[in-house]
């Protein structure tokens, strides 16, 4: 179980390229600045390196699709807070147990 939880661990921190990250780390916080396609691209990663399997889950339920319009670019260029909605948090912890478990199943909320 240990192992498992190092192996999962280890891939985000290899793949995000963020080493502070712990069992409780949201993968999915906008600080994180996973979006779109990077997050498509490394959760697919994630669900082949453990032989998951993720018919059942839905990106969009966990991660932000940035707003590309220029209200949006106006924000950056001004250095303003930019706000995204809250989405289900995607825990470390809960990708230890998809890992385990083999298949998606939607974190406790």
């Amino acid at each position: 179980m240990i192992e498992i939880e190092n192996k999962v661990l280890e891939f985000f921190k290899n793949n995000l390229g963020i080493k502070n990250i712990d069992l409780s780390s949201n993968i999915a916080d906008p600080n994180y600045s996973l979006f779109d396609i990077d997050a498509e691209y490394i959760m697919e990663k994630f669900f082949k390196e453990f032989s998951i399997d993720y018919s059942e889950f839905v990106i969009d339920e966990y991660f932000q699709y940035p707003d590309y319009s220029l209200k949006l670019l106006l924000k950056n260029i001004l250095r303003q807070k930019i706000n995204y909605p809250l989405k289900t948090p995607l825990t470390i912890d809960h990708l230890v147990k998809v890992a385990e478990k083999g298949e998606w199943f939607k974190p406790e909320e």
